[in-house]
């Protein structure tokens, strides 16, 4: 029953879309159907699951009104103007193409993605999850380009709370400031990721292909892949090797599942443990959205299973449909 809630659900959220609506207005509407659905619940059972329906549109739509874009925050600088930027590192830095780049937290809910591009010859600049640290910068405001079928990259960047690019003088190094910021958990699992890197590197620093590759599908690290490496797999028809996503994560969890039963742990117990497996495995590979629904997935059908009740696919996909469109109605016009 999940699969038609969740449909109704989206299509509440697309009417807002198309049309103002109020929160108001759609919390009498939840009210109204919730209403109908109570006095027809044992008279007239057709009715009662299309006020559940109705109901259920309307609180994607409401959900949708709760989540419109917030203003974005202003930087007091001009574009392309020098300033100094300071705030905590809130994604582990990537090197690709001779420039690093990170996430900077000015303040809640405004960030900035820092690039700075490395002399050859130089090691890049070390920056880590956590770390406080202030850069001199030109600031820019994102803007799309706007030619017919280009994506939304001021969009996207707004979804993660991105409303700048701040681009480093070349050669110039982030200065670390005293304290630590974020998260414990996600430093430890953003450490733990940096020393899986560190290791395939130094396993096959003869070989970059190889490494490469293997960070590529394990780890979801692509900085290494050659632009030509890259189109050999698209022509195979087999560049979905490269994308972490449900099929890892499939994969991942089968081994561990079936090392643990090989141990002899119990099948709830082996499932918790695998569910905990494939959330960190979630966070080491990026939190990529196929890889967060086949973890939530998972995550389903462990409640399923403690329950003792069967994991219909049917439902499972609708409670994942539904959690992903709570948490941001945006999702639903995003093809990832």
């Amino acid at each position: 029953p999940l699969l038609p809630v969740a449909a109704a659900f989206a299509c509440g959220i697309y009417l807002e879309r198309a049309g103002g609506w109020t929160g108001r207005e759609a919390a009498v509407a939840i009210a109204l159907f919730l209403l109908l659905a109570c006095f027809a619940e044992c008279k007239a059972p057709r009715l009662f699951w299309a006020c559940c329906l109705a109901a259920a549109a309307s609180t994607g739509l409401g959900v949708a009104v709760l989540h419109h874009p917030r203003k974005a925050p202003v930087l007091d600088a001009a574009s392309d103007e020098t300033v100094a930027l300071e705030g905590c590192v809130v994604s582990p830095s990537t090197y690709a193409g001779g420039r690093v780049q990170f996430t900077l937290e000015l303040a809640r809910h405004a960030r900035a993605r820092v690039s700075v591009v490395v002399r050859p010859g130089e090691a890049p600049p070390a920056v880590s999850y956590g770390q406080r640290v202030e850069v001199e910068a030109r600031v820019r405001t994102p803007r799309n380009f706007e030619n017919p079928g280009e994506g939304d990259y001021r969009g996207f960047l707004a979804a993660q709370q991105i409303y700048w690019t701040a681009s480093m003088h070349t050669g110039s190094v982030p200065r670390v400031l005293p304290g630590r910021c974020g998260s414990r958990a996600l430093a430890w699992i953003y450490g733990l990721r940096g020393q899986a890197l560190d290791r395939l590197e130094k396993l096959y620093a003869g070989n970059p292909f190889a490494g490469g590759l293997l960070e590529a599908i394990l780890l979801g690290e692509r900085r290494r892949l050659e632009p030509d490496w890259q189109d050999d797999f698209r022509k195979a028809g087999t560049y979905h090797v490269l994308v972490v996503a449900g099929l890892h994560l499939a994969a991942f969890t089968a081994f561990c599942f079936f090392l643990l039963r090989m141990l002899f742990v119990s099948e709830i117990s082996a499932l918790a443990l695998t569910c905990a497996a494939a959330w960190i495995f979630v966070v080491l590979t990026g939190g990529a959205p196929p890889v967060l629904r086949a973890a939530s997935g998972f995550s389903l059908y462990l409640v399923a299973r403690f329950f003792s009740r069967r994991g219909r696919i049917l439902n499972l996909l609708g409670g994942i449909a539904l959690v992903f469109l709570l948490i941001d109605p945006s999702r639903l016009f995003d093809a990832g």
